[in-house]
C-alpha cells in the first residue's frame, strides 16, 4: 500500500512540474500565454433595492440601483431616482469586495456579507442596498 501511495506522490508531483514549466515551453516557443482572471464586472453587475439618504437627510427613500457591465471590469451604475446620477466606473479588487479603481464616485461591494451590501455615493447622496433575489423559474406566469 506505501509503495502504492509513493508511486501516487510522485506522479503528482510530476505532473506539476509540468504544468509549472507549460507557459515558460509555450513563451519559449513563440505562443501566447493567457491567464484567465475573473472580471470584476461580471460579479458585480444585477439590479440592487436599497434606500438612499441625501445630504444628511433623516428620511430613506426606496431606490433600485442598475449595474451594468460596459466593458471588462468597467460598469454604468443606473438608477430609478434622479438624485442619485448615472456613473460608470473602473473595478478593482479589495479584501472581500469590488470597489472603484479611482476612488469617487464611491461603489463599494461588499462580497464578505449575506447577503451582499453595494454601497454608492455621489454628489453627497448615499445609497446602499442588496441585490434583488433571482426571480424562480416560471414566477409571474400563470398555467393554464
Amino acid at each position: 500500500m506505501s509503495a502504492l501511495l509513493n508511486r501516487m506522490h510522485a506522479c503528482t508531483a510530476a505532473a506539476l512540474l509540468v504544468l509549472a514549466a507549460a507557459p515558460a515551453a509555450a513563451q519559449r516557443a513563440g505562443g501566447t500565454v493567457r491567464s484567465v482572471r475573473a472580471d470584476l464586472a461580471d460579479a458585480a453587475q444585477g439590479h440592487f433595492s436599497g434606500a438612499m439618504l441625501a445630504n444628511g437627510d433623516a428620511e430613506r427613500f426606496p431606490v433600485r440601483v442598475t449595474v451594468v457591465k460596459v466593458a471588462p471590469n468597467r460598469i454604468r451604475v443606473t438608477s430609478d431616482s434622479p438624485r442619485l446620477r448615472a456613473f460608470t466606473v473602473h473595478l478593482v479588487r479589495a479584501t472581500g469586495a469590488i470597489r472603484n479603481g479611482d476612488g469617487e464616485p464611491e461603489f463599494l461591494l461588499d462580497l464578505l456579507k449575506a447577503p451582499p451590501v453595494l454601497t454608492v455615493t455621489v454628489d453627497g447622496v448615499s445609497w446602499s442596498g442588496n441585490p434583488d433575489a433571482p426571480r424562480p423559474r416560471g414566477a409571474g406566469i400563470r398555467e393554464p
